[in-house]
């Protein structure tokens, strides 16, 4: 699995996350169907600091489904159009992205980079 992840932030109204893997076209993150999710997600988990990261969120409300996990690890860990993939079976190439939870002021982890991996 090779995926390179940006964030659109063009929009208007909402920032739109997309992504493309292996050669396929780009997509919305949000029109992913479950098993896709499901395939992205069992790939990032095996890191051991995503799989930390992952944990962490799932004990938050907001964070109660796969989808909303990893749509908050993509955003703090890569949104960035670049050449380097950010996923792929053997790596994560971290990009270093301004933290969504400091703009909106709501970090749940006091800045501690557990969702973040940028250390």
């Amino acid at each position: 699995m090779k995926i390179e992840f940006f964030l659109d932030k063009t929009g208007t109204l909402q920032r739109v996350i997309y992504l493309k893997w292996d050669d396929n076209d780009w997509q919305k993150f949000e029109d992913l169907s479950p098993i896709e999710i499901e395939m992205i997600f069992d790939t990032v988990k095996k890191f051991p600091k995503m799989r930390k990261a992952m944990a962490q969120l799932s004990k938050y409300p907001q964070y109660s489904n796969k989808h909303d996990i990893l749509k908050q690890i993509i955003l703090c860990n890569w949104t960035k159009l670049d050449n380097k993939l950010d996923i792929s079976d053997r790596k994560l190439q971290y990009e270093n992205v301004s933290c969504p939870f400091k703009s909106n002021g709501k970090c749940p982890f006091n800045g501690k980079g557990i969702v973040c991996q940028k250390f």
